[in-house]
């Protein structure tokens, strides 16, 4: 199981000596290569007792037939946190429901690992993001000189758990630090206390949180519009108010699509992006739904998690019904209960793989936009132009009047990172602006759109919002090349994908068949909610 070689010290030997730079140091500063050859030697003797310490390890459990057996159900994280913390130091660097990140001294690691295995059989490890295992050529060099080592543990339902191991080295006594670069809150530790048998939690060591800790320590919700075009209460309103106001469509300037049903067309793209969300955002606080449509019957009322909330609850009843998404999202601040920092995700909007709240918020609490690179806007609002277009014209008139500065760029079709007390900043400084477009039932060449395009210049503007960037995918059902398109969005470095429905004309007859077949491919686990 774990192959274990005595040749890892000679292998260290030949690429840790610089021949050329020891001897000068002996001859001009014999202090300094003292000291210098005093670390090598340390860090090798605890190698040397980290191997050591496995192979007992190892020979102990084969000897009581402990070791490998698949019988064993996995234990939990804490349980198994709390056996490595029976026989040895460590450092609870990060810590939820399903993932941890921890250190433990050099000369521990190996040993962690086979009790890890032990207590977990079929755990997954990778090393520099590549998959290893006990058996990898080299592995004992490998596992010690990593920066931290990735160890996860799920079954088909998803449950489980994701570990991250650090080794800490000794330089000194009272003196260690960690192989990782990455670990900006305790790299450097000026304590022994991995030398003891023992929980720690790095919040105890360092008297207080840091900032990195206050920031995870941000609730980050998110929130969803959503529309079922085949919700027949729905329906009944949709076609009441657009025949109501089919006469005013050549006086008004509304373009063609903005009453065209493929706008409010529901694919049950809602059930994979709730997926996305739950498998690849797990620290997400709380996931509301803002809609004037019944939940769909896949959706349990057991989850805490998942909270459906009526245009009702929110919108005043002067601007009910509305079918125009721009005065929709100027509500969402209003949520009850939202949390100040929130993401704003369309339904046809997939989080392709793990993401941290640092990729949403910067550590100082500013929100970040995902900007298109080529996609600008520029000139007035004009009748017939696409909608987004025309909202952002006007946008960007109305910002430039306050700010100063004319705003060009669309925000990509991705993720959207808000903070509340910026839209309630914006809705009452331009309360006016706002509440005019609020009375236009469809979209109108005269909206606004408050959450992707106006908040971001805006919050950019006064210091509030980074521009940021995001690997992302973008599938247009209008587009020719769609399917090229959606086969890309296969790519494993993705962050965001958005597939895409919308303009006046029907998609092609194979579009609502392909999205589905791949979105059920992508992201095939159920979340917690589901029936």
């Amino acid at each position: 199981m774990l192959k274990l070689g005595t040749n890892f010290l000679s292998r260290n030997m030949k690429k840790g000596f610089a021949v050329k730079n020891y001897a000068l140091a002996a001859i001009g500063r014999p202090a300094l290569f003292k000291s210098a050859l005093d670390r090598v030697l340390l860090k090798r003797s605890r190698a040397a007792e980290s191997i050591d310490r496995a192979e007992k390890k190892k020979a102990s459990l084969e000897k009581r037939a402990l070791l490998v057996r698949p019988d064993v159900l996995p234990k939990s994280l804490d349980e198994l946190l709390a056996g490595l913390a029976q026989n040895m130091g460590v450092l609870l660097l990060a810590h939820d429901a399903s993932a941890a990140v921890i250190g433990v001294a050099e000369v521990d690691l190996l040993s962690a690992l086979v009790d890890l295995e032990t207590n977990a059989p079929g755990l997954s490890m990778r090393i520099n993001r590549k998959a290893v295992t006990f058996q990898t050529k080299g592995f004992e060099r490998l596992a010690l000189t990593a920066p931290d080592i990735e160890i996860s543990h799920f079954d088909s339902k998803f449950n489980g758990f994701c570990l991250t191991i650090e080794p800490y080295c000794k330089q000194a006594p009272g003196k260690w630090l960690s192989n990782n670069p990455r670990n900006l809150t305790a790299r450097a530790l000026y304590l022994d206390l991995l030398e003891t048998p023992g929980l720690h939690d790095v919040a105890s060591v360092l008297m207080g949180p840091t900032i990195h800790d206050r920031a995870k320590a941000q609730p980050v919700d998110v929130v969803y519009t959503w529309v079922n075009h085949s919700d027949p209460d729905w329906a009944a309103m949709y076609a009441e108010h657009r025949r109501s106001e089919d006469g005013e469509t050549e006086s008004n300037g509304e373009s063609v699509d903005a009453q065209a049903l493929s706008r409010f067309h529901s694919n049950d793209e809602l059930r994979y992006s709730l997926r996305s969300v739950a498998a690849n955002l797990p620290w997400v606080n709380k996931i509301y739904v803002f809609t004037n449509c019944a939940k769909p019957d896949w959706i349990t009322t057991e989850s805490d998690k998942l909270i459906w909330v009526q245009h009702s609850d929110v919108i005043p009843s002067e601007f009910l019904p509305s079918f125009n998404s721009h005065v929709i999202e100027s509500f969402l601040h209003r949520i009850p209960g939202l949390s100040e920092d929130f993401i704003y995700i369309n339904d046809d909007v997939f989080v392709a793989r793990q993401l941290k709240k640092a990729f949403f918020f910067d550590l100082n609490g500013s929100s970040r936009s995902f900007m298109e690179p080529y996609a600008m806007i520029s000139g007035p609002a004009r009748i017939g132009d696409p909608d987004y277009l025309n909202a952002s014209r006007n946008s960007a008139r109305i910002l430039n009047a306050a700010l100063g500065f004319v705003p060009t760029q669309l925000h990509r079709h991705t993720t959207f990172a808000l903070r509340r007390s910026v839209l309630n900043e914006i809705e009452q400084r331009f309360s006016l602006e706002i509440n005019q477009m609020r009375k236009s039932r469809f979209r109108q060449p005269t909206d606004i759109n408050l959450t992707s395009f106006f908040y971001h210049h805006y919050a950019a503007g006064t210091g509030r919002a980074m521009f940021a960037t995001c690997a992302s995918a973008f599938v247009k059902s209008l587009d020719i090349r769609w399917k090229a398109q959606l086969a890309a969005a296969t790519a494993p470095n993705l962050d965001i994908i958005c597939i895409n429905e919308g303009g006046a004309e029907s998609p092609a007859a194979d579009w609502h068949g392909s999205v589905r077949d791949f979105l059920m491919k992508r992201f095939p686990v159920k979340a917690p909610w589901e029936r």
